[in-house]
C-alpha cells in the first residue's frame, strides 16, 4: 500500500507539473468519501487534447511505467453500458503488477466530474477526489459486485447526497434503473 501511496502522489504531481486538471476516482476515492477499503490499483480522470498525449505518455514512463501499444493508437473500453476513452499504465513491483487506470475527460459526464472535483486530504496531503455523488455514478456504470459494496459504504458514511444531479446523469448515462436501486440497499450491505 506504500507504494501505491508513492505512485499517488507520483501522477499527482506530474499532473499538476503539466497543468493537467484531474481527479481521483475508484478506489482511493472510496477510501476518502466511505469506509477505508484494500485497493491494488490507481484510477483517474484528466482532462487533456490529443496532441498532449504523446507528452504524457512520455512523462508516465519516464516514472517506470509501460503503456501498451493498442492504448496509444487511442482505445475506447466499455464500463457497464458506457463507452469511455482511456488508458493504462503498468509497472512490477515486488512481481505484482501496479495499474493505473487513466479515462480522459472527452464527454459531458466526465468533463462534469472534474469541475465538481473536491480538494480532499488523504495521507496527509491535499488531492482532488471525485464528489460522492459523481463516485456513485462511476460505479453505477462500472456496475460489479464490489462497485455495489462502495456504493454501499458511501450511502452509509455521507448521508445526503445531491439526488437531483445522479438522477440528470444516472439517466444520461443510462443506468437510471440502477440508481433507483441504490436507495433500497441495506445499511449494512458493505458488510
Amino acid at each position: 500500500m506504500q507504494a501505491l501511496n508513492a505512485f499517488l502522489h507520483d501522477f499527482t504531481r506530474l499532473f499538476d507539473d503539466m497543468a493537467i486538471p484531474y481527479v481521483i476516482i475508484g478506489g482511493f476515492a472510496v477510501r476518502v468519501h466511505a469506509i477505508p477499503r484494500p485497493t491494488y490499483d490507481l484510477d483517474f480522470t484528466i482532462n487533456i487534447q490529443a496532441q498532449q498525449s504523446e507528452a504524457v505518455f512520455q512523462a508516465i514512463e519516464e516514472l517506470g511505467f509501460q503503456i501498451p501499444d493498442e492504448y496509444r493508437a487511442g482505445w475506447t473500453d466499455a464500463v457497464g453500458d458506457v463507452r469511455w476513452s482511456l488508458f493504462a499504465a503498468k509497472t512490477f513491483l515486488d512481481g505484482n503488477a501496479i495499474v493505473v487506470d487513466i479515462f480522459i475527460a472527452d464527454n459531458d459526464f466526465l468533463l462534469s466530474v472534474l469541475q465538481r472535483r473536491e480538494l480532499c486530504e488523504y495521507n496527509n496531503r491535499a488531492y482532488w477526489f471525485a464528489t460522492p455523488e459523481d463516485l456513485i455514478l462511476l460505479k453505477l456504470c462500472g456496475d460489479r459486485p464490489r462497485d455495489w459494496i462502495d456504493i454501499a459504504d458511501v450511502l452509509f458514511t455521507q448521508g445526503q447526497l445531491d439526488e437531483a444531479y445522479m438522477k440528470h446523469w444516472a439517466e444520461r448515462l443510462g443506468v437510471s434503473d440502477r440508481l433507483e436501486k441504490i436507495w433500497t440497499l441495506p445499511p449494512n450491505y458493505g458488510g
